[in-house]
């Protein structure tokens, strides 16, 4: 999503599961995009923060989830989670098409396990995004999509977009 807008669609379009082979290949490129990253950028200044796209979200939902006794979500999940919200967040701030954000969500939704989050729950949600290593200042900083296939670093988001992302999120689980 932050770096092969082709790569994005072809996996977008694939409706058969993909063969093991076919996930390696998936795999291997996108470690061969954060590995060109990271080598960029070893001390994240600049480029590097693009690989945070989906967990400053998915931090506080992971963290969330695993005070939940009942219910558990893995990493990549919570990712995906963050993911969705983020890419909202991404089209209110008309950096990403409604369009594109439909096929973000339909490709996550396709290949997680996502878990409804009590709404009585979103403004804990919202404390633990405040406790992110990543903020400035009291300030919550996201990397979003402009666009798929690229990315825009240290963007600011008001809680109350946050607070709707996440009802975004939730209600396309209803």
């Amino acid at each position: 999503l932050i770096a092969d807008s082709s790569e994005f669609q072809l996996l977008a379009t694939h409706h058969s599961p993909l063969t093991l082979m076919s996930w390696n290949e998936v795999v291997a490129k996108n470690v061969n995009i954060k590995s060109q990253i990271v080598e960029q950028d070893p001390h994240e200044k600049n480029i590097r923060k693009a690989l945070n796209f989906g967990h400053t979200i998915g931090h506080a939902v992971e963290s969330y989830f695993l005070k939940n006794e009942n219910e558990k979500l893995l990493h990549g999940e919570a990712v995906a989670v963050g993911m969705i919200a983020e890419s909202f967040i991404s089209m209110k701030l008309n950096l990403l098409s409604q369009k594109e954000l439909d096929s973000i969500t339909e490709l996550l939704f396709h290949y997680f396990k996502l878990l409804l989050i009590p709404e009585s729950d979103f403004k804990v949600i919202l404390k633990l995004l405040m406790q992110d290593k990543k903020n400035i200042a009291q300030q919550t900083q996201f990397t979003l999509l402009k666009g798929i296939g690229n990315y825009s670093i240290n963007n600011i988001v008001e809680e109350d977009v946050m607070m709707e992302a996440l009802h975004y999120y939730n209600n396309l689980l209803k």
